[in-house]
C-alpha cells in the first residue's frame, strides 16, 4: 500500500497535501484522546 501510495502521491502533489492535513488532524484527535 506504502508503495502504491507513493507513486499515486508523485503524481497527484495537491492529493500528497490533503492526505497529509487528514493524517495530522486525525494523529492530534488521537493524542488527545490517548491523554485525555
Amino acid at each position: 500500500l506504502q508503495k502504491g501510495g507513493r507513486r499515486l502521491a508523485l503524481g497527484r502533489p495537491d492529493l500528497t497535501r490533503s492526505s497529509l492535513l487528514v493524517l495530522f488532524v486525525l494523529t492530534e484527535r488521537w493524542c488527545r484522546w490517548f491523554r485525555s
